[in-house]
């Protein structure tokens, strides 16, 4: 009895092959086709010639009066900071401001302190910055007085006194010519000394300084102001800002406007003040 080669149940393919009759599709029944289409999503690009009204009102009304205002306030500000470079301040005297006696060369005079609300005097300072300063005094019951500004300072006539001070002379008129009258300055404290013992009635002085940093720049702004307008109008262009730049055109006309309106409203509010 010969044996088969092999059982039944291990009949396999040698060659580890399925056979073509076999299906592999493990799936019954129809299969649908499933597709999706993408919707067609198109972006319009911006169109830089687009008017948008948003932009032109910004230009034609915002910026213009916002720049206007803020030049009239800078041009305030730098005409009170002009101002300041000027200094003056008066001083009357009454009865109670006795005078004392003081020798200048060898001479006595009758002195007499006035005290000025002024920054502090240094006339070496004034000659050689070329400020100005002037000042008058007067003792006569009438018309007459004496004077003293850098016009007719002469470093060689200064007067020594018995204390170390100096003093200068001081030219006089009317009723007070002929009179020998010398100031002494230290400071902020105006002393007047006269060879006669007489009643003084006022005395005043007045002068200028250089401006400073802060005044300078104040004065520069309304320029920086002016640039920084037309600046922009040229960067809406480029930047295809075009209706903030017809809006800014436009503003030429408003900003000039806002500027008057707005010194007229606070040099109201400047006047009542002081």
């Amino acid at each position: 009895m010969v044996e088969d080669e092999g059982d039944w149940w291990d009949n396999k393919n040698p060659d580890e092959k399925t056979s073509s009759s076999v299906s592999q599709n493990i799936f019954t029944g129809n299969v649908g086709t499933i597709s999706s289409q993408s919707p067609d999503i198109s972006i319009a690009p911006n169109d830089p010639n687009k008017f948008i009204m948003s932009q032109f009102l910004i230009g034609l009304l915002l910026i213009p009066i916002f720049a206007g205002f803020i030049t009239s306030v800078v041009t305030m500000s730098a005409e009170r900071a002009g101002d300041d470079t000027y200094y003056g301040d008066s001083y009357y005297f009454s009865g109670f401001d006795n005078s004392y006696t003081t020798i200048i060369s060898d001479k006595e005079y009758y002195a007499w302190d006035a005290y000025f609300k002024i920054p502090d005097i240094d006339v070496s300072e004034i000659q050689e910055k070329d400020y100005w300063l002037h000042t008058e005094f007067s003792a006569s019951e009438s018309w007459g007085y004496c004077y003293f500004d850098m016009d007719i300072l002469d470093n060689n006539n200064l007067i020594q006194s018995d204390d170390g001070s100096y003093w200068y002379s001081m030219s006089c008129w009317g009723d007070m010519e002929g009179y020998d009258v010398l100031l002494r300055i230290e400071e902020q404290t105006f002393t007047y000394a006269i060879d006669q013992d007489v009643q003084p009635r006022y005395a005043f002085v007045d002068g200028d300084r250089d401006i400073s940093g802060v005044g300078i720049l104040l004065q520069l702004l309304p320029i920086l102001i002016v640039l920084f307008y037309i600046g922009t109008i040229v960067w809406s262009f480029i930047s295809k800002r075009k209706s903030l730049g017809f809006g800014l055109i436009g503003g030429i006309i408003i900003a000039p406007i806002s500027f008057c309106f707005s010194m007229i409203f606070l040099s109201f509010i400047y006047w009542n003040n002081f």
